[in-house]
């Protein structure tokens, strides 16, 4: 996540900036998020009660809440309420999009399948 945070920074000119703030917070809440519930309710487990929609979910959520944190206290103030709604909603529909995605290419993916066997 750190390597892809400062790649992301460095490429796009924005190291020193807010915009890297924001998308290192919302990175490492998200990779904490989603590794937390990935080992607490699908790693080693017989029956996991979570799949990839889920931990999808948890992520935009992790990554959404971290940037408006950020967003209150770096840039908003109190108007972040106003951008929440919007943020929020649009997390969850791209967020339940990609674990939808996950879902697919995992059952279609003879590359996946292959890492399946090694893992």
């Amino acid at each position: 996540v750190f390597m892809k945070t400062v790649g992301q920074g460095l490429i796009s000119g924005t190291l020193f900036s807010y915009v890297f703030v924001f998308s290192a917070a919302g990175s490492f809440a998200s990779a904490l998020g989603m590794g937390s519930f990935y080992y607490l309710f699908v790693y080693k487990k017989s029956n996991p009660v979570m799949g990839f929609v889920g931990l999808s979910l948890i992520g935009a959520l992790c990554n959404n809440m971290a940037q408006l944190v950020v967003a209150q206290y770096m840039i908003f103030g109190a108007g972040t309420l106003y951008i929440a709604p919007l943020l929020l909603c649009t997390g969850t529909v791209t967020g339940l999009l990609l674990g939808l995605f996950a879902e697919k290419f995992t059952k279609v993916s003879r590359w996946y399948s292959s890492l399946e066997d090694v893992l």
